[in-house]
């Protein structure tokens, strides 16, 4: 091998290592903003939303998301900061996407929405802000002790936690994130009054969402 190839090899091996390190925390295909797709619908829910921001805002960001995925940990903190220095022009709302190989996520979507039943909005925030601060720590016990601290009464918690119709707002959110191509966590849909949609898949860095949202302004 000749000098000039040794110096190729050298600045290739360099570019893959720098390419590594800019892009290890985000998974493969995850950070990324898809455009020209074209969708149509509603991505939000049309009763008992989980709303964090002024309800009147005119973008909404809808995260559909899961209690067991370290990505959705990463970039609940990022969507927060974009609603409060909105000054009112952005809410989020989240909505489920428990995955089939988290094996809690499923419960810990019900034990949220009978939280969010009982205690009313605030407390779904809270309790959500528990299950992403403890990621990895919590199952069907965590929930219902955090559920009782709370102020749910535990009979009244084992009684919603089993009821099928809370089920089905957990699994009507799923069908809903797959109608807009949702199959991994998190997956977002911007949309605003007038229609305009755009998904975004990932944990993207506050810049990048930025970036998204700079074309409903």
């Amino acid at each position: 091998m000749n000098h000039t190839h040794i110096a190729i090899s050298i600045i290739l091996g360099s570019l893959l290592i720098s390419t590594a390190i800019l892009f290890k925390d985000y998974p493969s295909g995850s950070a990324v903003v898809k455009a020209d797709v074209e969708l149509k619908g509603d991505p939000s829910r049309s009763s008992e939303q989980h709303i964090y921001g002024d309800k009147d805002a005119k973008i909404t960001i809808v995260e559909f998301s899961d209690f067991e995925c370290p990505f959705c940990s990463r970039v609940h903190p990022t969507l927060k900061r974009i609603v409060d220095e909105s000054e009112g022009e952005i809410k989020w709302e989240y909505r489920h996407l428990p995955l089939q190989n988290h094996r809690n996520a499923f419960d810990a979507a019900v034990a949220s929405e009978c939280i969010a039943r009982d205690l009313g909005n605030d407390a779904f925030w809270s309790f959500t802000e528990n299950l992403f601060t403890n990621i990895g720590d919590h199952d069907a016990t965590y929930y219902a002790a955090e559920a009782q601290k709370m102020g749910v009464e535990p009979e009244k918690y084992v009684t919603c936690i089993n009821n099928q119709e809370v089920k089905d707002i957990v699994n009507e959110d799923m069908r809903v994130a797959n109608s807009f191509g949702g199959r991994g966590t998190p997956f977002s849909v911007i949309v605003d009054g007038k229609g305009n949609i755009k998904p975004v898949s990932g944990a993207l860095p506050y810049e990048h969402w930025m970036n998204a949202l700079s074309t409903f302004k």
